[in-house]
């Protein structure tokens, strides 16, 4: 960061103004007419010109080696992280697939991940590389938009599988998979407008970050229960699925808070986690193995939102 020194013009009396350093209007074009965003942060005043998206351009990396979840991982490292353009390069077009036990197409696997990466195009690929290309623009605009559709989302995920452990629909969870790429696909979206534009109040651009990092586990949390429920074709007792209903009453207690925040809500949050856990614990000889491996996967979603509230707390001063 560069300090620089401006001294005030006094014009009539009451209007005092400063000039723009010609450094920094040059680079932003910045012309005769144009407005200017200015935030008043008590003995500082923030001034910006329209948003811009600090991209960078292109990387090249070669990807043998890495199983399929590395793999997805990488390229959502770097679409977050703001790259235009991507290749991945391989000399072995397979890569193992440690879930299934089985080899896979890397480029099958990239064709599938970039509908989970908005804007992320292919357009280019041969027997030994493949290029991705960002054509989207990240606006900080939408970011609050997209914030809130993603909490009611995932409260929405929550009472599916509470409504398909009740009802025994395990049509209803084999859908868990497409409603996880659609949360994440936001979820990263999100991630990449925090990282190359910043949260309109930069102060809270990394505790954002830290709270949709945390919220992509909690989805990855669902879709996990889902698939296991299915694969090994679970049927929850009536006393696990009464505690899925307090975990889905939970979620929404969260939201709640987050947006209407206050102490109270904060120690709702935390009793009713405790009773979920207390209800685990005094059931446990009640519940079957089944119960209790879902129970614990779930509960685990309360910790982690828990983990979220001194990032809250902060934000509320």
């Amino acid at each position: 960061m560069v300090k620089i020194r401006r001294k005030v013009i006094q014009i009539a009396n009451s209007t005092q103004l400063i000039s723009l350093p010609r450094k920094w209007a040059q680079k932003y074009s910045i012309k005769k007419g144009d407005e200017l965003n200015i935030r008043d942060e008590g003995n500082k005043l923030l001034i910006e010109a329209e948003e811009e998206e600090t991209s960078l351009s292109t990387i090249e990396v070669n990807v043998d080696g890495l199983d399929k979840d590395s793999l997805i991982f990488l390229l959502r490292g770097l679409y977050i992280r703001g790259y235009n353009q991507i290749k991945f390069t391989y000399s072995n077009p397979y890569i193992f697939y440690h879930r299934l036990n089985k080899k896979v197409t890397i480029n099958s696997i990239i064709h599938k991940e970039v509908g989970i990466c908005q804007g992320l195009d292919i357009i280019q690929e041969r027997g030994n590389f493949i290029i991705m290309k960002n054509i989207s623009i990240s606006s900080i605009k939408e970011f609050d938009t997209i914030l809130r559709r993603i909490f009611l989302l995932l409260i929405d995920t929550m009472n599916d599988l509470y409504i398909a452990t009740k009802n025994e629909d395990y049509v209803l969870l084999e859908g868990f998979q497409d409603k996880h790429d659609n949360i994440t696909r936001l979820i990263n979206y999100n991630l990449k407008t925090l990282n190359n534009i910043g949260y309109s109040k930069h102060n809270d651009t990394i505790i954002l970050f830290n709270i949709l990092s945390s919220l992509d586990t909690v989805i990855d949390i669902l879709k996990h229960a889902a698939r296991d429920i299915v694969e090994l074709k679970i049927k929850l007792g009536p006393k696990a699925v009464n505690i899925l209903k307090k975990v889905l009453e939970s979620i929404k207690l969260h939201y709640d808070l987050f947006y209407n925040f206050s102490f109270e809500k904060t120690e709702n949050f935390i009793e009713l986690r405790n009773e979920v856990i207390d209800s685990i614990k005094k059931q446990s000889k009640k519940l079957s193995n089944d119960d209790v491996r879902i129970l614990v996967m779930v509960e685990h979603i309360l910790e982690v939102l828990r983990n979220t509230y001194s990032s809250k707390m902060a934000m509320q001063y």
